[in-house]
């Protein structure tokens, strides 16, 4: 059987529509984690678990780091994670589409992804996590 879950709040991290600017609009009633340049975030929920920092490069540069894992109990059918950077009155956002790449051990995913920089506009983060899955029978390993 199918399971589609959509990790909607997590750790204070408000959950938007992937690609919609106006669904920032929506967010306004609530409290979004700040931006922060080398402090280790970690999210961690049943089904999922999410580590990263962001990493100074330049002053014009950074880049997002981390690794996601899902327990083995689960068949990852589909998993996506974009990374939101909004300035302070919620109106305009920066999105970092992450590109997970399988990592050695079943179920981790590692990224990286650089972006500009600019401190000036980015206030809040959050993350849009979408995974489709397929619970698994794990007694017989």
């Amino acid at each position: 059987m199918f399971k589609s879950l959509f990790v909607a709040l997590i750790i204070s991290l408000l959950t938007l529509s992937a690609y919609a600017q106006e669904d920032m609009s929506k967010a306004k009633g609530y409290e979004l984690n700040p931006y922060d340049v080398g402090v280790k975030r970690e999210i961690n929920a049943d089904v999922i678990k999410i580590e990263y920092t962001n990493v100074y490069i330049s002053k014009d540069e950074a880049k997002i780091v981390g690794t996601v894992t899902v327990p083995v109990k689960y068949k990852v059918l589909q998993l996506t994670v974009d990374y939101y950077i909004t300035d302070r009155s919620r109106t305009q956002s920066y999105v970092v589409i992450l590109d997970l790449i399988k990592g050695a051990i079943p179920n981790t995913f590692t990224f990286e992804k650089h972006y500009p920089l600019d401190l000036t506009k980015y206030d809040f983060e959050l993350l849009v996590i979408e995974f489709i899955n397929e619970e698994v029978d794990t007694h017989s390993i």
